[in-house]
C-alpha cells in the first residue's frame, strides 16, 4: 500500500509544481489524468478547484 501511495505522489509531482496529497484534515482528489484537482480543507472550511493550464495556452489580448 505504501508503494502504491509513493507512485501516486510521483505521478502528481510530474504534473504539479506544488503537489498536495491528502491528509487527515485535507481531502484532495485528482482527475484521472492529474490535470485537475479538488481540495477540501476541513480546518479552514474551504473548497478549491484547480486546473492546469495547457502547455500551448496563449493569453488573448
Amino acid at each position: 500500500m505504501e508503494e502504491e501511495f509513493e507512485n501516486y505522489k510521483k505521478n502528481i509531482e510530474k504534473k504539479w509544481k506544488n503537489p498536495i496529497v491528502p491528509s487527515q484534515k485535507v481531502f484532495v482528489k485528482y482527475s484521472n489524468n492529474y490535470k485537475a484537482r479538488k481540495i477540501v480543507d476541513f480546518n479552514n472550511t474551504t473548497v478549491k478547484i484547480e486546473v492546469l493550464r495547457p502547455q500551448n495556452y496563449k493569453k488573448s489580448s
